[in-house]
């Protein structure tokens, strides 16, 4: 995170050897308007840039905002970058201006498979569910 001309190191350290760790203290939410058609694709990805220049490592979206999940893993994949988290959710996804929920085991799995095309991943470090109602 650039801060006055410097740059701090977001990540955590592990209290025991003092290394930094892949746990990072702060995250980057790429959500609706980051996917939206008036939101530039180009102005995305240097504004990821930037967010890695200045120390994030951790990125957040989900498949309920729009192209924002696709146009992150695109981004990441043009820049070049290295040794990011990348989160999503799962359970929530419009349809047409309606939040339809389904936590259904084959939803999840559909969610996921879709994340890691949508990413270009191999894996995700994080699954969220998104917006779950009470039982």
């Amino acid at each position: 995170m650039a801060l006055s001309g410097r740059t701090v190191d977001a990540r955590r350290r592990d209290c025991i050897s003092g290394r930094a760790s892949m746990n990072a203290l702060l995250g980057f939410g790429v959500s609706g308007p980051h996917g939206a058609r008036w939101f530039a694709e180009k102005k995305l990805t240097r504004l990821i840039a930037q967010a890695i220049d200045g120390g994030v490592r951790d990125f957040d979206t989900a498949p309920f905002y729009g192209d924002a999940q696709l146009r992150l893993g695109r981004a990441l994949r043009s820049i070049g970058a290295r040794e990011i988290l990348v989160s999503t959710k799962t359970g929530t996804r419009r349809a047409g201006l309606r939040a339809v929920k389904d936590f259904s085991a084959n939803a999840i799995r559909a969610d996921v498979e879709g994340s890691l095309k949508d990413l270009g991943r191999e894996f995700l470090d994080t699954l969220y569910l998104h917006g779950p109602a009470p039982a």
